[in-house]
């Protein structure tokens, strides 16, 4: 398995949190280091494979990524409350029973100078200790799709006990009118209102839909 990670503040406080994480185990090789913003999505390189894999298994990573993309995927997302000891206990069990090309993603802590910003001055909320997530899986035969779609569904439908109501809306995986009003919160009306103006029509639907207000109170 490999895991991605990324910390975001003083390096020193970087290095604390991270310490028990890069020494349980310990890991097969460890690449994490202070690096540019610029450079946040860059691979690893082909020294960390060669760590993880040994020549045989580096060489058939390279070979895959020269590959066409597996043609199937499923995932659904949402926001955790708190990344506490029962969520992270789910997340272990799920990844436990995971189909091959599966993926879990944890990110966006809802925390600092974004969290401090009034609720009302953008559409987003950002309810401060939250975090988004995702659970996803790929696959290149017709015949694994109910299994991995089964897997992201049932995950998904396990960690919602420890969701929060509103999600960031790149990660939403419903698409009711009450999921989308849930979640922008207050900013929901003025939206609306905002969208009865430019598409009265509701022409640009195929979304996380806001329908405008007129249409929403008539229907």
């Amino acid at each position: 398995m490999i895991a991605l990670a990324c910390y975001c503040g003083d390096f020193a406080q970087g290095e604390r949190v991270l310490h028990p994480w890069r020494t349980f185990g310990p890991p097969l090789a460890d690449s994490v280091a202070a690096i540019d913003y610029v450079r946040l999505a860059d691979t690893p390189g082909v020294g960390f494979g060669l760590a993880m894999l040994g020549p045989l298994g580096t060489l058939r990573v390279l070979v895959d990524s020269m590959s066409p993309q597996p043609p199937f995927g499923h995932w659904r997302g949402a926001s955790l409350l708190e990344l506490d000891d029962a969520a992270i206990e789910t997340f272990e069990e799920r990844a436990r029973i995971a189909p091959e090309g599966w993926s879990i993603g944890i990110g966006h802590h809802m925390r600092g100078a974004v969290c401090r910003v009034d609720p009302s001055a953008t559409a987003l909320l950002r309810e401060p200790g939250t975090y988004s997530y995702f659970v996803h899986a790929s696959w290149r035969e017709a015949q694994q799709t109910e299994d991995a779609m089964r897997w992201v569904d049932r995950s998904w439908e396990h960690l919602r006990a420890h969701s929060s109501p509103a999600t960031q809306i790149n990660y939403l995986s419903v698409g009711s009118e009450s999921a989308v009003a849930t979640s922008y919160g207050d900013n929901y009306r003025r939206l609306a209102a905002l969208k009865a103006r430019v598409d009265a029509d509701n022409v640009f639907h195929l979304n996380r839909n806001i329908r405008p207000r007129a249409m929403a109170l008539t229907e």
